[in-house]
């Protein structure tokens, strides 16, 4: 005896016709009587009285088909729990990052995981600025973050993973743009377009900083 009989038995015991259960359960007719004459067989008794007009229960099976349901459904609840403790097993990550963090270094990182770490989904979420990644890490709604400077806060931890070069933007007309490399000295005294301080304080503060090294101030002209 095995489930798929069971559920056939109940199927045409509830439908009281072969062709509408055979339908319901996705099977052929002939399938579906096999299945029905080898449960009668294992059982050693009679479970339908068939005519070519009319299907009907037997005694027996009016008194065993309340027993194949309840077997059907403690194997449905079994089932259930089991791939519910199944998924309760599964660790979940929450992997926050800006766009460019995202393309460059998540891909890599995400593949060399989850060759050791089947068990564990993985969840990643886009945040547009680096600093918002601070209040989504304190707050508990995201567990890893992929940003572009590193954050200062006691409740926080950093580690490098990539360094990117700030590159600057020249007319083909500067006389610097042929330079392979420029430094901050270079550009000390040339008209800078920045990020404004409200849209992006991190990269404001680095540009500042690397000015502030060489005793000089960026000519910011437009933000």
């Amino acid at each position: 005896m095995d489930i798929r009989q069971l559920e056939c038995f109940v199927a045409v015991a509830e439908e009281l016709h072969f062709r509408r259960a055979s339908e319901r359960l996705g099977l052929s007719q002939s399938s579906l009587s096999e299945r029905v004459s080898a449960l009668e067989h294992e059982l050693g008794a009679r479970l339908f009285f068939r005519t070519t007009r009319q299907v009907s229960l037997t005694q027996a099976g009016s008194e065993f088909v309340q027993d194949a349901k309840r077997i059907l459904t403690d194997i449905e609840r079994s089932v259930s729990n089991v791939r519910h403790t199944a998924d309760s097993d599964l660790h979940h990550i929450r992997v926050s990052g800006v766009d460019e963090a995202i393309s460059m270094l998540l891909p890599r990182a995400l593949l060399a995981f989850r060759q050791t770490n089947l068990r564990v989904h993985v969840q990643v979420l886009e945040i547009s600025s680096s600093e918002q990644h601070s209040h989504e890490l304190i707050a508990h709604r995201t567990d890893v973050a992929f940003v572009r400077t590193p954050q200062e806060d006691d409740f926080i931890t950093s580690e490098l993973l990539h360094r990117q070069p700030i590159v600057v933007v020249l007319a083909d007309t500067n006389p610097l743009s042929s330079a392979a490399s420029l430094s901050t000295s270079d550009i000390a005294d040339q008209p800078i377009v920045g990020y404004p301080k409200h849209a992006r304080p991190i990269l404001h503060e680095a540009l500042w900083s690397g000015f502030r090294k060489i005793g000089a101030q960026p000519n910011i002209v437009c933000e």
